[in-house]
């Protein structure tokens, strides 16, 4: 087995609004900036993706069998005009530092054909700007986004790595209940 991942969900419905307050209020300093983008801007990209890539090899994965990811910007661009083709709508919030590198983000794709619920994608944080409430800023940040953008919206879904304690945390916090848990496997042929 190469790992574990859980699935969950978060009804908005049992949202802890208090909890919401309570994060929406983290600051980040006054020239560090949000950004949510539905297409990543050319000269960001080859950023973008190798951060996806760090993010991505430097997650906890059972037993040290890793799996090292190279997400390359045709990757990226085949992604978004994949979604846009399906009429899904991925949007991105980063968060970029003083000289404007980008230090954590996370997103969220969103499918007309399903609009009781959104799909939560990758959240993350450089490991050097961890510990300062960041990862549970942006998540309630885009939360936020998607309950006004989209009226029918029921619940959000993610699965993570059951090792990924960090953010298990913050998704327990916010109110996400385990559905399933999904054992992935490499197997030789």
């Amino acid at each position: 087995m190469i790992s574990q991942t859980s699935e969950s969900r978060l009804y908005l419905d049992n949202l802890n609004q208090e909890l919401i307050a309570k994060w929406n209020k983290i600051q980040i300093p006054p020239e560090y900036s949000l950004v949510i983008v539905e297409v990543i801007e050319e000269e960001f990209l080859n950023e973008l993706c190798e951060f996806y890539d760090f993010l991505n090899n430097n997650t906890t994965i059972e037993n040290n069998n890793e799996i090292p990811t190279n997400y390359l910007p045709e990757n990226r661009r085949f992604d978004e005009n994949l979604y846009k083709q399906l009429g899904s709508t991925w949007l991105t919030l980063v968060l970029k530092n003083n000289n404007n590198r980008i230090i954590g983000l996370t997103e969220m794709i969103f499918d007309p054909k399903e609009p009781h619920r959104i799909r939560q994608n990758l959240t993350g944080i450089d490991p050097k700007y961890r510990g300062n409430g960041y990862g549970r800023l942006i998540k309630v940040k885009l939360i936020g986004l998607v309950k006004e953008k989209y009226a029918d919206l029921k619940y959000i879904y993610t699965g993570n790595n059951i090792t990924n304690q960090s953010i298990l945390n913050i998704n327990n916090k916010l109110g996400y209940k385990t559905e399933n848990i999904v054992y992935n496997y490499i197997i030789d042929l």
